[in-house]
């Protein structure tokens, strides 16, 4: 029966779902159109007592109709384009509830773990690289930013206001902390969608950048060489240390 039919494109068929005697029943029905069970299981060497089984099936699978109003029934094979069709639509309603369910039970778990195993911690040195690192890390946010500017200069802040002009638009919490001197010297004349709330004290030391609680760049001011040098890491922990201090300041801190 599979003499004149490629031992791949037989194969094909079966990977698409269909057992070794539903595809010989299927290629006989396609190569010798309506057949009785009968005349289908001689011509593709399936049992008699399996045949109606098989060809059940393969109506059930949507592979073969039958002819109502004949005696004795005649089956019908379906054109291989439409069958085609109908497998990739059920394949692809299978891979979406497989997707659905591993991204509400299993991608949690493994966020967890990559979490609590990921203990990055990278010193950044200058003012540019410092800034491109938050950048980086503004295009990333989702949810929430915490930053505390004691250590940028006006400039610089001008560099970035798109960016916290940008996550206004997409309903990013702005936190932005501050010494009272760089507020007067700095802050005005920037748009008063630069952050939800900006608050300031007499003296901030060092600087900062906290995002969703995931990542933290601390900005230690300069260094002997006259350079700003900057942590950054992804670790969980670390990031809520750094937010916990920041909201510890933020507290004692007067609103603008």
């Amino acid at each position: 029966m599979t003499s004149t039919l490629s031992e791949k494109s037989f194969r094909a068929i079966k990977e698409m779902g269909l057992t070794d005697y539903e595809a010989k029943v299927y290629v006989t029905l396609v190569k010798n159109g309506p057949m009785t069970a009968n005349s289908a299981s001689i011509s593709s060497e399936v049992p008699y007592s399996r045949i109606y089984d098989v060809l059940q099936r393969l109506e059930q699978k949507g592979w073969i109709e039958i002819r109502t109003g004949e005696r004795p029934k005649y089956y019908k094979a379906k054109a291989p384009s439409e069958v085609v069709s109908v497998v990739k639509i059920e394949y692809a309603n299978k891979l979406k509830n497989c997707e659905r369910l591993l991204m509400e039970e299993l991608q949690p778990y493994y966020e967890q773990q990559s979490s609590l195993e990921r203990q990055d911690v990278w010193i950044i040195r200058g003012s540019k690289n410092i800034l491109a690192k938050v950048y980086d890390m503004l295009e990333r946010v989702r949810e929430t930013v915490f930053l505390s500017i004691a250590a940028i200069t006006g400039n610089e802040l001008a560099l970035i206001e798109p960016s916290f002009k940008r996550l206004n638009n997409l309903g990013v919490k702005v936190y932005i902390l501050t010494s009272k001197s760089f507020a007067k010297t700095h802050l005005k004349g920037f748009s008063k969608n630069l952050a939800n709330e900006i608050r300031a004290r007499e003296q901030l030391y060092g600087g900062g950048l906290i995002i969703d609680g995931q990542e933290v760049l601390i900005v230690l001011g300069e260094e002997g060489g006259g350079h700003p040098l900057g942590i950054w890491s992804d670790h969980v922990g670390l990031a809520n240390y750094a937010k916990e201090y920041f909201e510890y300041l933020w507290e004692g801190s007067e609103k603008l």
